[in-house]
């Protein structure tokens, strides 16, 4: 899996701008198709690798395909770009990163120099507003000349293993869940049998809305949906030991309103969701709550299409 997420991640994706990443799930993905599976792609950019099954409860696995990003709204008279973000980002971690447009430009954030900062600047927490972007250019004409307001930049962090199975790159979020889909579609084309009507969903713009993830349940219209998704770290030091782990969110619009309906879909893939939460809340002795342990469970339960999800390289 480490090969496509190393490709998934370097692709230059950011939210409404996927087009690279979508070229390369395509081109993975697309090749020596089964009988009874298609790919097939909406109007807002989406793309879906569908294993067709009759009668059999649908069931949507999700990831989404942009990341966070910057966009230049600006060029000041000596030749730094002013951005906005594309995404909700942390200011805190912004400084000093290195970010390369989809050309190729590279760059680097920068904000006042902490040692020229007056005592209630330092008080201050950053802001997107006092940063900018320095791509080298000696004025607003010369950096005109390679950029332009309404660029895309993204990080530019190169892919890194380190550690026992540990990975550094941009963009996990979401290309790891990208390509655990493409190994799940790896599995069924060699031959691996579903008991569902299995869609796979590579959605656009989640950074910044939930939009084309809204297009793709209409589109699909699934009887249950499994989103593979990112959070930040949370195993690093300083953090208690019962705040670290995986996470598992089991979730139904209806569930509010409608519990019998939520309940009807849950019997149809033989599951008890007060069960299911019982477990992940609560998991037996001496089991972690993992996706290992949960995975487990949700095999006993019968949920086949689940058991295939393989999170040993990323944490």
């Amino acid at each position: 899996m480490r090969e496509i997420l190393k490709k998934l991640s370097e692709a230059f994706g950011p939210s409404g701008y996927e087009d690279a990443v979508r070229e390369a799930i395509e081109n993975y993905i697309g090749a020596d198709l089964p009988e009874n599976c298609s790919v097939e792609k909406d109007r807002v950019g989406n793309i879906y690798f569908h294993v067709e099954n009759k009668g059999k409860p649908r069931l949507m696995i999700n990831a989404h395909m942009d990341e966070v990003g910057f966009m230049v709204t600006g060029i000041t008279e000596n030749g730094f770009l002013k951005f906005g973000c594309v995404g909700g980002m942390n200011p805190l971690v912004l400084g000093a990163k290195r970010v390369v447009s989809e050309n190729g430009i590279k760059g680097v954030t920068v904000t006042k120099p902490i040692h020229l900062l007056s005592p209630e600047e330092r008080k201050e927490l950053p802001s997107v507003d006092s940063m900018c972007i320095d791509i080298g250019a000696e004025s607003k004409e010369d950096a005109k000349k390679h950029v332009h307001v309404g660029d895309y930049f993204v990080f530019d962090s190169g892919y890194v293993e380190y550690g026992d199975g540990f990975i550094k790159c941009k963009a996990l979020d979401d290309r790891h869940g990208c390509a655990i889909m493409c190994k799940l579609i790896d599995d069924i084309k060699a031959g691996a049998r579903t008991e569902y009507d299995l869609w796979f969903a590579f959605t656009c713009r989640e950074e910044v809305s939930y939009s084309s993830a809204r297009c793709a349940a209409e589109y699909v219209k699934p009887d249950l949906a499994l989103v593979i998704e990112s959070k930040a770290v949370q195993d690093i030091y300083g953090v208690p030991e019962e705040k670290t782990g995986d996470f598992l969110a089991v979730i139904d619009k209806f569930e509010r309103d409608r519990p019998e309906v939520c309940q009807e879909k849950l019997d149809a893939f033989g599951m008890k969701r007060e069960d299911l939460v019982a477990f992940i809340s609560n998991p037996p002795a001496g089991c972690s709550p993992r996706y290992d342990a949960v995975l487990a469970e949700l095999r006993a339960r019968g949920l086949d299409a689940y058991v295939k999800l393989d999170l040993s390289v990323v944490r």
